[in-house]
């Protein structure tokens, strides 16, 4: 599981991606919706070889999924 932050006010709810380097945001409307987001951001940015694999190790602060 990556380091992903979830805010939620009265109508949005505000993801955080906080792996180093990363920092993407996301906007949902429900706290479900910005755990899918969360879900789809780690398989695309920072999985190996799917799901289950463990993060991908951290290589350069300037590159970003």
């Amino acid at each position: 599981m990556i380091r992903y932050k979830i805010d939620s006010s009265a109508l949005v709810v505000v993801g955080v991606c906080r792996e180093p380097g990363c920092g993407v945001r996301s906007l949902a409307s429900s706290r479900a919706d910005a755990i899918s987001h969360r879900d789809a951001h780690e398989e695309l940015c920072h999985m190996t070889h799917g799901r289950y694999a463990k993060r991908r190790p951290h290589k350069d602060m300037r590159t970003s999924c």
